[in-house]
């Protein structure tokens, strides 16, 4: 693989790119996940989870390699994960029994809920987890995509891969890339939605975490499993100069036939070259016209497929469709507005290049590594942290830039793929715990097989290994998705999350159009765009599939069309300086459906050194807030800011 060595804005000779599109001439493109496919519905009922006593460090990262890669995790050793971990662990383990519903409630609810198991939105739904001795409400739960699901109690946060195999057919073998396709098939494994694969535990406000198991109390009904496993894709060789002439000839050909028609809502480029966006991103074009399918697509729970719903007759602009009534989600959701609504203005935004001729934030290319996810969680983190540090130093900050490392995702988390792919939510889970780096320390490389320069599993420096210092961290307080769970996000939490607190990372599904944007609102669908609603009347979207991740900076509009600014991560050529314009209120591939957000910590790492440095200063600090040191029985650092925007 081609290490880049700096920052990929650009790449410099058409060798290079010969050699990086070689590559991954047979990878497919959907570089998001693992190959699993469960939804709410098949998690849902009574959990045994059995787990080791907490730690100062996880136990071989409980089963994990770092980063997480799908040949690991079906080592045979980890196949009976509970017998896996009673033998690392050496000791008995605990038992927890949870009842994991579909039961939505809010923080205002009538509960015994301590507020620190919330992230403070009052108006957020979550799903209710329940204690099957009492019933009462004890936590809350949402699903992580379709790969596992992450519950939160008094006592714990635990976070589940589901448990998968790959199918002895003769004709699979695992790969580290693998993952579903666009209709949510696994193809040539099979998802058990009654197990996890790994999983891993952490109690809030110390360092304290280990491993967790987890089984349904049900019997086991094959028949009542999700498994999406009936169709092989078999690659059609083609010479590489063809594939690139092809994908050539596509785009220029996709690009002129669509700037003809003078009621699109957006312009495509007039010139395209492959220098200008993310290698990662190729493939897929390529994988058009080099793979054919064979096995029709068929879903065995028929509580699925009563639901499911795919875009027909091609790439589709949301305008051909105006005089049709239809939900934008898979399940016809209505969301009542509260009464402590907040009054929005109809443009805002934390910064861009529509607003601002002399923007110069501009993002740099992921390169050839599905990176899109960490790229656009680690920016929305970072310009939060920026946003809230000028607010709790009254603008003593507003000069302060704070760079973050993408690659320290790549390199150090044990959740997420590497540059095979990943999901934001998972990205906050990394930062709460171990830290994101800051771009000096770990500098990006487009490449995940680049050694960590901090220690994921918290193991004490060496003198020949150093890590970044913890000053070098910037750590999360909260994390999530928008909304409380995934399937509670919509337009307008969205809008209210971003005014009141900063940028926010959604996933979308794309394709070849959003490649050649050049200006204008997108609203383009690709015709292979899957949904389906697996619990309906419960208030929840529904599933829906994406394979692309962006940052949201604002929103407007423009003849009366509303429309989202979004940063990509395929450098500044792409779109407006990187940004772009997409329709709003329309859900177009899925971007109003599982957004993100990270909230940054200044109670430790680099939030409270930054802090500090404006405290310290006696020009600053006669303006700042007052703030008190406190110990929650840890070795971290806590505090408590009055009058401030920040409170433990």
């Amino acid at each position: 693989m081609i290490i880049i060595n700096k920052r990929l804005n650009s790449y410099k000779t058409l060798q290079i790119i010969g050699k990086s599109i070689i590559l991954f001439f047979y990878v497919t493109f959907v570089k998001s996940d693992l190959p699993i496919h469960v939804t709410t519905s098949d998690v849902i009922g009574r959990w045994k989870f059995q787990y080791s006593k907490p730690a100062d460090n996880w136990i071989y990262g409980c089963g994990s390699s770092v980063p997480n890669k799908n040949t690991q995790n079906l080592q045979p050793s980890l196949a009976d994960y509970n017998k896996w971990l009673t033998e690392k662990t050496k000791g008995e383990l605990e038992e927890l029994d949870l009842i994991l519903t579909d039961l939505l409630f809010s923080e205002n609810d009538d509960n015994d809920l301590d507020s620190s198991l919330f992230p403070g939105r009052d108006d957020w739904a979550f799903l209710a987890v329940k204690d099957p001795e009492n019933g009462k409400i004890v936590g809350r739960w949402t699903m992580v995509y379709d790969e596992g699901f992450e519950i939160t109690t008094k006592h714990m946060t635990i976070f589940g891969i589901m448990k998968y195999n790959l199918l002895n057919n003769g004709n699979c073998n695992a790969r580290d890339g693998d993952n579903e396709t666009s209709k949510g098939e696994t193809l040539c494994y099979e998802t058990d939605s009654s197990q996890i694969q790994l999983g891993w535990y952490y109690i809030k406000g110390s360092k304290k975490r280990g491993c967790v198991s987890g089984k349904k109390n049900e019997i086991y009904d094959e028949n009542s499993l999700g498994t999406l496993r009936n169709r092989v894709e078999i690659p059609i060789k083609k010479s590489f100069e063809s594939s690139i002439r092809n994908l050539s000839n596509l785009l220029q050909e996709f690009a002129h036939k669509h700037n003809s028609k003078d009621s699109e809502n957006w312009r495509a480029r007039n010139s395209f070259s492959l220098t200008d966006v993310a290698f990662s991103h190729h493939s897929y074009y390529m994988n058009a016209v080099n793979f054919r399918k064979i096995h029709p697509f068929r879903i065995t729970n028929s509580q699925h497929s009563s639901f499911i719903e795919m875009s027909k007759g091609g790439i589709r602009n949301i305008g051909d469709y105006d005089n049709i009534v239809e939900p934008i989600f898979a399940c016809n959701v209505i969301r009542r507005k509260t009464d402590d609504e907040i009054k929005l203005p109809s443009s805002f935004s934390t910064g861009d290049p529509f607003s601002d001729d002399e923007f110069s934030d501009l993002p740099f290319n992921q390169g050839n590594c599905g990176s899109c996810y960490a790229v656009s969680s680690v920016y929305i983190l970072a310009k939060r942290a920026e946003l809230q540090l000028k607010k709790l130093t009254n603008g003593a900050s507003k000069d302060e830039k704070i760079s973050l490392s993408s690659q320290s995702v790549l390199s150090c988390s044990p959740f997420n793929q590497g540059c095979e792919g990943g999901y934001p939510f998972l990205v906050g889970r990394q930062a709460e715990e171990i830290g994101i780096s800051s771009e000096k320390c770990m500098g990006y490389y487009a490449d995940s097989n680049q050694e960590c320069n901090f220690s994921p599993f918290i193991t004490p420096e060496t003198e020949d290994r150093l890590y970044c210092e913890q000053d070098e961290r910037m750590y999360a307080k909260e994390y999530g998705y928008v909304g409380g769970c995934y399937g509670c996000c919509d337009e307008d939490k969205m809008k209210k999350e971003i005014f009141k607190n900063g940028p926010i990372a959604v996933a979308m599904h794309i394709d070849t159009s959003l490649l050649v944007y050049d200006n204008g609102i997108y609203d383009s669908i690709p015709d292979d765009h899957t949904k389906y609603c697996d619990l309906p009347n419960r208030q929840l979207n529904g599933w829906e599939y994406t394979n692309h991740a962006i940052s949201v900076v604002g929103w407007g509009e423009e003849n009366g069309i509303p429309y989202w600014i979004i940063r990509n991560s395929w450098g500044a050529n792409w779109g407006k300086k990187g940004y772009a314009k997409i329709r709003r209120g329309k859900n177009i591939g899925g971007i109003e459906n599982q957004a993100v957000f990270i909230d940054p910590d200044f109670s430790r790492g680099m939030g409270l050194s930054l802090l500090n440095k404006y405290l310290n200063n006696t020009s600053y600090s006669k303006d700042l807030p007052e703030i008190k040191n406190s110990s929650q029985g840890s070795d971290e650092l806590h505090v408590e800011i009055e009058n401030g925007e920040i409170d433990e």
